[in-house]
């Protein structure tokens, strides 16, 4: 092309601004059209993001490599048993846990001075020979040789790749919680070194997981999620039911009965510690878009694949497609950059449908299908997450670069 490759990506999120990133790197003269009108507010809870990726990121300059992260080295599965429960397993792995809103803060910053358009909502997206066009609220059309969909699990820009592809419900929700660790500062003693381990509390068809990740304004902040299943959530929600809800009296009354019932105490306190306004629930689904990319338009991100947030693959799967686009780009930017589009989609959707796989087999033994939690010894955690894992390295002591435990 003897101008620079216009392109659109609808979404300014972590999957938005890491495409933005990298295609501005290639000379591209990129538009992102981001809805909020208030850019994205904070959402504190932490992302796990193995070593390995960790390092591709920094040497992309996707990230600055001072971006802050907690360090884990092992996880602790403990049943209700007493202040602190009783000790299952200690599992060995590697991952850093990052706060997402100092993540995406970090990309957003790499994108400053672009066409970064805030509060612009899109409507839909036209494909033509050689193009596509973004058509925003306001009735323009807007072209572009190549638009991304970056808009998430409700994308617009689906529409035209897949547009049979929608959210199916677990039939489970991902509890959340996450405060400045000084407001449980007394119950650290308790918890033993928090700062290297990751708690997992274990119960009949769910499971909490307890983590500290880095805070803008606070040392850490105290993380935590429960899967486990949402009182009233009907089998086969519509989309806009699988948004993300504040803790209502009604919801509030049954997670306070999960806890006091299932929890050890010091455990329990830190939940209870929570406030109103810092809980919400996330119900679970899968998505998979039965391709990523149709003439010029291409899905990144959850608007292409949604996978379990056991898996912990989400923000590392929307940066890794960010870095992969970037390659296949660079490789056929002198010849065809419908030859680059193909070579994403051959590597990219296996791996998107993979992800989508492993996380409905984590959901499905450590939610759906549990063992018997206090029964399980060492030995036999060990086999049950190898059977787990048979074709997957998951929550080995050195994950591979796709997933992280989560």
């Amino acid at each position: 092309m003897s101008v620079p490759p216009r392109v659109g990506i609808v979404g300014g999120s972590i999957a938005g601004c890491a495409a933005a990133h990298v295609l501005r790197e290639l000379d591209c003269a990129v538009t992102v059209f981001e809805r909020n009108p208030d850019e994205l507010r904070d959402r504190n809870y932490g992302i796990g993001i193995p070593e390995l990726v960790r390092a591709e990121l920094d040497a992309a300059g996707l990230v600055d490599p001072r971006l802050p992260a907690m360090l884990y080295t092992e996880r602790v599965w403990l049943v209700r048993d007493g202040d602190r429960g009783r000790e299952l397993w200690r599992q060995p792995f590697r991952a850093r846990y990052h706060n997402w809103s100092l993540l995406w803060r970090a990309l957003r910053a790499r994108v400053d001075g672009a066409d970064y358009r805030v509060g612009t909502q899109v409507t839909g997206v036209e494909s033509a020979p050689g193009e596509a066009r973004v058509v925003t609220s306001d009735g323009q059309r807007h072209p572009f040789d190549l638009v991304i969909g970056a808009d998430g699990y409700r994308s617009v820009v689906r529409a035209v790749v897949d547009p049979a592809a929608r959210p199916v419900y677990a039939g489970y929700g991902l509890w959340r919680g996450s405060y400045p660790i000084d407001r449980v500062a007394d119950l650290v003693d308790r918890l033993g070194p928090v700062d290297r381990s990751f708690a997992t509390i274990v119960l009949p068809h769910g499971h909490c997981l307890f983590v500290l990740v880095p805070d803008a304004t606070a040392e850490h902040r105290m993380t935590w999620g429960l899967y486990y299943r949402i009182p009233g959530m009907p089998a086969d929600p519509a989309p806009a039911e699988l948004a993300v809800r504040r803790v209502d009296d009604e919801l509030l009354t049954f997670l306070d009965a999960v806890v006091d019932r299932h929890f050890p105490a010091a455990y329990a306190e830190i939940i209870r510690r929570t406030e109103r306004d810092e809980l919400m629930v996330q119900p679970v689904f899968d998505l998979l878009a039965g391709r990523l990319v149709a003439g010029r338009v291409l899905l990144m991100g959850d608007a292409g694949a949604v996978t379990r947030p056991h898996s912990g693959a989400g923000a590392t799967k929307a940066l890794q497609e960010a870095l992969a686009l970037g390659r296949a780009w660079a490789g056929h930017q002198d010849a065809d950059l419908d030859a680059a589009l193909a070579e994403y989609e051959r590597g990219r959707g296996p791996v998107a449908r993979s992800l989508v796989e492993l996380g409905r087999r984590i959901g499905a033994a450590q939610v759906e299908h549990t063992p018997d939690w206090p029964s399980m010894t060492p030995a036999g955690f060990t086999t049950w997450m190898d059977e787990l894992n048979q074709h997957s390295a998951y929550s080995r002591p050195t994950p591979p670069p796709e997933t992280a435990p989560h």
